[in-house]
């Protein structure tokens, strides 16, 4: 069922590349948490999320509850990405999807290693975007990812190329980019990351990508 429902999910990968469970949630320190989501208990507010403007340009996945449901329920019954909800200040603010790079489609990108930890991250509570809180809370969640795994010396955030607030957001976490991609026709995303260097396995056109700008 995952395979069907997930499009971003890579499969046949060799075991090197495979962890065999999902993410751990790491703990966060107030104001900030973050939590497993639930699709039953969580499914419609995270579509009413994504149903805001904000969210619909970048994101892409205004989808309807059953959608969400059936996308949330596939993430929990596998071992390659976890839904979560972020809180701030005991308020469930923005979903979040932690998710082994290896096994997503961005995992072909670059020289990727089997404890590669990505972070997708949507504010859904428009009135906290543009104060420095969720710079801070990235900030902090990739300290507590690698503080959490021994194995994780990389930790990835792929924004819409389009979302300059997050990709600036991610440079006062203490993100830097790597190169712009064009993962798949129509997707355009900003390689960022914490961590060890890495650099783009190809500038060339190929069936899965095309890289189309290296940054300095």
């Amino acid at each position: 069922m995952s395979a069907a429902v997930l499009p971003r999910l890579r499969t046949g990968l060799p075991d090197e590349l495979i962890v065999g469970s999902a993410p751990s949630i790491p703990s966060l320190s107030a104001p900030f948490s973050i939590r497993p989501a639930d699709p039953d208990g969580d499914a419609q507010l995270v579509s009413e999320w994504m149903n805001r403007q904000h969210l619909v340009e970048t994101w892409e996945q205004d989808w309807p509850v059953d959608r969400w449901h059936t996308d949330m329920s596939a993430r929990v019954a596998g071992d390659y990405s976890v839904p979560c909800i972020v809180g701030y200040d005991g308020r469930d603010v923005g979903y979040a999807e932690l998710y082994w790079v290896a096994q997503d489609e961005v995992g072909a990108l670059y020289e990727c290693r089997s404890h590669d930890t990505g972070l997708h991250i949507a504010i859904g509570e428009s009135d906290l975007l543009g104060k420095g809180i969720f710079s801070r809370f990235m900030h902090a969640l990739a300290d507590a990812l690698s503080a959490a795994d021994p194995e994780c010396d990389l930790v990835l955030a792929d924004p819409d190329h389009r979302n300059a607030p997050m990709r600036r957001a991610l440079a006062k976490a203490g993100f830097t980019e790597s190169f712009v991609a064009e993962v798949r026709p129509g997707r355009t995303i900003a390689m960022a990351t914490r961590g060890r260097a890495i650099g783009p396995r190809t500038i060339a056109t190929s069936t899965e990508s095309t890289v189309f700008e290296v940054l300095p």
